[in-house]
Order: C-alpha cells, then sequence, then structure tokens
C-alpha cells in the first residue's frame, strides 16, 4: 500500500506480506542487522550510550549549561554526527576498545540473534549476513547452537576467505566489532562502510532481497551504505528489492486489523522510528526502479517475535522445534500459554503479576546463591527425617550439601499445569540447570494434572532429579485455581516419585505462596501435612522444607505447625 509519509510516497506492507514473501524465495533475503536487534539482548542503543559518554565527560567538568556544552562539543542535536561525536570526544583508541569491551561484558545472544542463526544455517534466509553492531552476539549464537559454523569478516584480509559454502554462514561487520584493534570506532570508520565490502556485497545481492531488522538509519554511514547498493548500475542486485522493518511496540495487539497495522506503521514512521533522510532515499528508489528494485517498510513487534513468526510459517517442524529452546523468557511463556488457547490479555496480566512476586521477594533468575541455613529437624524411628531451612533453596550451599554425597537427590520445582517455569524458584531452578536443557525435556512433558507431579533430569543443578509439582492452575479467565488440598496432592505425588527412584535426600519449597493465593502458613502446613501420611522403605530418607526467609513462616510457627501435623511418631527440635 503506497501512503504519504512525511511529505513523500512510500510502500507500507504489513508483516504478513513481508512473511509470505521470505517463505516463497527461500535463501534469497539477506538479514541487515542494526542495533535494535541487539537491544534485544540489554545492549545500549547508540543514543544511550551518548548519554552515558555525555554524563561521564561532564562528571570531571564545571559545567554549567550541560545541554549547551552538549552541543557544542558532541553535535548533540544533529543524529547523523552525535554518536561518533561523543565517540570522539570520549578518549583515544585504545580507551574506546576498552569501553565497548567493558560494556558488552557478559552480554548474551538474545533470541532474534539464535532466530537469524537457525534461518540462515536452515536455507530460510542467505546464508550471510549483515551488520553495524560491534558486539559479537551473532557468532556466539552460532557458537552456542553448535550446528553451523560462522566466519565474521571484518578486514580486507578476511574477506578474502568468504564464498558461499553450502556448511557455512558468514556474517559482514559494517563497523567492524569491540574487540578488533585495527577497527577503532573512529569517525571515518562509522561515518562510512569500508570499500572492500563493497565487491562482495554487490556478488551475493544479485537476485536477492535485503531484509533490515533493528535500524533506524540514523548514521551517515547505513544511509550512504544503502544508497550506495540501491544506485548500482547492475539491474540484478537487490532484484527483490528492500524491507525495512520497523519497531511499533513491544507486542501486536492480537485483534489488529490490516488497516490498523499500517496505521500504526504510518505512525511510527512519522513519529521517527527512523530516518527522515531513509524515508525520501527508499521514496526516490522507488520512483528510478519501480518494481525492479522495490523498496518498502514493514511493522515490526520486536524483532524476536517477528523471526519467530518467520520460522513458524516456514513449515520446517524441526527448526521450530529447536527456536523453542532459545526463546527469551518472556516469549516462552507466550508461547506456552498461547498453546493452551489462553486469551492474550489473560496471557500479559499474569506474566506482570510474575514479575511483581518477583520484584517483591528479590528473587531474580540471575542474582548470587543467598545461602540457606537448618533451624528445625522432626525425626522418625522408620529413617524418615524433615527439616526445616531458611534462605535460597537452589543455593549449592542447600542442594549441593556434602552431607548427600552419596545420596540420590532431588529438588522440588514449584509448577502450574503448564510447566511454565514462569518466576520465583521455578525460574530460578531452570536458570541455574541450563534452560536448554531443561526445556528441552519440559516440551515433552506439558500439561499435566493438577496435583501431579512430572520429573526430569537436572542438568547443571548439584542433584539428580527436579520434580515439578503442579499444584496451581491458572483459568481460562486468568484466575488461579489452587487450595491448600492442590499443594498436598502435589506434594503425595512428589513423595511418591521419589519412593521410585529411591531419592534420599529431598528440597521441598513453599508452594502457592508466590504469585497464587494460598497463604505461607497454609503452604507449608499442607507440605508437612503430605510428609506425615507418606512411607519409605529407604533406610533414611531427609526431606527439607526450604522457606526463603521467616516474614513468611516464622521459626515458631513452624515449629508448632510441626508438631501438630506430623504427630506422634516424629519428635521436633531445633538444630
Amino acid at each position: 500500500m503506497r501512503r504519504a509519509v512525511l511529505n513523500t510516497y512510500i510502500d507500507l506492507l504489513g508483516q504478513a506480506d513481508v512473511l509470505h514473501a521470505i517463505r516463497e524465495t527461500p535463501r534469497r533475503h539477506v538479514a541487515f542487522l542494526g542495533a535494535g536487534v541487539s537491544r534485544e539482548a540489554d545492549v545500549p542503543l547508540a543514543g544511550e550510550i551518548c548519554d552515558e559518554i555525555r554524563d561521564k565527560l561532564t562528571a570531571d567538568r564545571n559545567v554549567d549549561d550541560i545541554e549547551a556544552w552538549a552541543e557544542e562539543t558532541l553535535s548533540w542535536n544533529d543524529s547523523t554526527r552525535k554518536y561518533t561525536a561523543c565517540l570522539d570526544a570520549y578518549g583515544s583508541a585504545e580507551v574506546r576498545v576498552a569501553y565497548f569491551r567493558q560494556l558488552l561484558k557478559g552480554a548474551r545472544p538474545a533470541f532474534a540473534h539464535h532466530a537469524i542463526s537457525l534461518l540462515m544455517a536452515r536455507d530460510v534466509l542467505f546464508r550471510t549476513a549483515l551488520t553495524t553492531n560491534f558486539d559479537k552476539l551473532l557468532e556466539q549464537s552460532f557458537v552456542e547452537q553448535g550446528t553451523t559454523e560462522c566466519q565474521a569478516i571484518r578486514t580486507p584480509e578476511e574477506a578474502e576467505y568468504w564464498d558461499e559454502e553450502p556448511d557455512k554462514c558468514f556474517v559482514m561487520k559494517l563497523h567492524g566489532d569491540y574487540d578488533t584493534h585495527n577497527i577503532l570506532n573512529t569517525r571515518p570508520e562509522t561515518r562510512s562502510v569500508p570499500g572492500f565490502f563493497g565487491p562482495h556485497i554487490a556478488n551475493f545481492l544479485r537476485a536477492k532481497g535485503m531484509l533490515v531488522l533493528g535500524s533506524a538509519a540514523n548514521e551517515e554511514s547505513i544511509i550512504e551504505f544503502v544508497k550506495t547498493i540501491l544506485t548500482s548500475t547492475d539491474p540484478r542486485v537487490l532484484s527483490l528489492g528492500v524491507r525495512w522493518g520497523v519497531f511499533v511496540g513491544p507486542l501486536r495487539p492480537n485483534d489488529l486489523t490490516a488497516a490498523e497495522e499500517i496505521d500504526r506503521l504510518q505512525a511510527a514512521i512519522e513519529g521517527g522510528a527512523v530516518s527522515k533522510q531513509l524515508v525520501e532515499l527508499l521514496a526516490d528508489m522507488n520512483n528510478q526502479f519501480g518494481d525492479k528494485r522495490p523498496c518498502s517498510f514493514f511493522p515490526i513487534w520486536g524483532s524476536g517475535n517477528f523471526l519467530l513468526r518467520v520460522i513458524e510459517t516456514s513449515g520446517d517442524d524441526s527448526m521450530g522445534r529447536s527456536a523453542q529452546l532459545f526463546l527469551d523468557h518472556e516469549m516462552r511463556l507466550h508461547a506456552t500459554f498461547h498453546k493452551q488457547d489462553f486469551d492474550p490479555d489473560v496471557i500479559e496480566t499474569h506474566i506482570r503479576k510474575l514479575q511483581d512476586a518477583q520484584r517483591k521477594l528479590g528473587l531474580q533468575a540471575d542474582q548470587p546463591d543467598k545461602g540457606a541455613r537448618n533451624v528445625l529437624r522432626a525425626s522418625a524411628d522408620d529413617g524418615r527425617e524433615i527439616r526445616v531451612a531458611y534462605g535460597d533453596i537452589t543455593s549449592s550451599s542447600m542442594i549441593g550439601d556434602t552431607e548427600f554425597a552419596t545420596t540420590r537427590t532431588a529438588v522440588i520445582s514449584p509448577e502450574d499445569t503448564t510447566i511454565s517455569a514462569g518466576g520465583g524458584v521455578a525460574l530460578r531452578l531452570l536458570t541455574k540447570a541450563g534452560p536448554r536443557f531443561l526445556l528441552n525435556e519440559l516440551s515433552k512433558l506439558g500439561p499435566i494434572d493438577q496435583g501431579s507431579c512430572a520429573v526430569t533430569s537436572a542438568g547443571n543443578l548439584p542433584i539428580h532429579y527436579v520434580f515439578h509439582a503442579a499444584a496451581l492452575q491458572i483459568g481460562r479467565s486468568g484466575e488461579y485455581e489452587i487450595t491448600p488440598h492442590d499443594v498436598r496432592c502435589s506434594v503425595s505425588d512428589a513423595l511418591r516419585c521419589a519412593e521410585a527412584l529411591r531419592v534420599g535426600a529431598l528440597w521441598i519449597p513453599l508452594l502457592g505462596a508466590g504469585v497464587a493465593t494460598v497463604p505461607q502458613e497454609e503452604s507449608f502446613k499442607a507440605i508437612v501435612s503430605a510428609i506425615a501420611e507418606s512411607e519409605t522403605t529407604l533406610e533414611r530418607q531427609v526431606l527439607t522444607v526450604v522457606i526463603f526467609d521467616e516474614t513468611m513462616v516464622s521459626p515458631s510457627q513452624a515449629y508448632r505447625t510441626m508438631q501438630d501435623a506430623l504427630g506422634p511418631d516424629f519428635t521436633v527440635s531445633e538444630i
């Protein structure tokens, strides 16, 4: 659909049009990745980097008017010069390289990087990608998948090794990366693309299209690069044109019509989601070349979400299964609940509740171990021992205790019936076990019945098994269906699994007391009651209930509950 945008006419496509084009022309679209793709891996955008550099530079100076200083020194109001001006002012080439290394320390590929790797390796997209990004996240995604080699092209010497190979992929890094000292993020280097890329790019862009993701084209180098290839005298270059993705929001509304989608796209372009120079350039190219080199914009609700749709519509079920293992956490939750036909609003509400519960507990998936300590013990003549501990159930000091070095061990992960590992202890266990390892097993098990338990191996955790206990049922309208009885049934089923697998040490968190509605004391009582009803044929079995902190269930409350629920067969004492 052609519309008037920013005083010029340009073609606007719906996302479905682009999905169709990619599906019908396999291996004929070259991915061009901008900073927005790496933003999904928490890598700062150029504007955020500029803000940080400005703050660092003004912190050591007596600047009365920061805005005026930034405009004079850093070309602050010129979007085409601002980034390079900030880098020039920051320090020497060595200092800049050190800055970018520190900026990217610990960064991991987002799903978008893994999706691009899969699509290139499976010949949906062309096996060479282009990027202006200075990180190594795309190459790292190939390494983590371990199926196809990817070679970075950053220098003339490396470019000599480029070829179309059936078992190898390439990424041409138009601005180099943070770890090459010959690419120093200087003004000339970020204003233009080095000339040695030209012949290679023109060669593989014959009879191809370019799919651009995550770029607003604010840098001069991008505009000049795109202009150069679009004005090529070879009519075969980019004969499938340029399809430029424009970020329009974080999540596509479920009931959005095709006309509304185009309206959103137009509003995003007019609001500055891409540079005016780019809009004018693509419009001009359409006027010059028409259908022989078509240029258009299309809407993106996150690069990862779009690429997941490309994978889903490719018809390659094997690639789809592989992609599920690399989904970002929220994307995985959306996919999990979508399979159960949950309404999108219900999914969003549940995810927000999970996030709120995480923040309230301060229990982030990647936080350091808090440790744990035992405070109570109850012993029975039949070899069972119940302990109460406070702290982080996932800590190596707890589930990796050398006391159980020769014992078969397991931990309970508090779950809903979809086994989503959505937050709290479940997410923390998943993260530490290694998500791809555990998700591969869970994908074959869920959903399960409420009150039941599914067993997986434990990945990187220092134990033998994870028991996924589904005490929670999420209703179709988003309500949480759970009672102390459901907690009791889930723990009872986990204990039956423990007996069958000869597990002599089991750690149990409170169930249903996080995002769900079971009072913490009631959850503890249900767990202890389930243990009291269980039996074991093992000579010794240690069952440890781990409570995150004493504000949930105090030691004195735990002591009274154990005395009441366990009966005369157990002797309760402090440790």
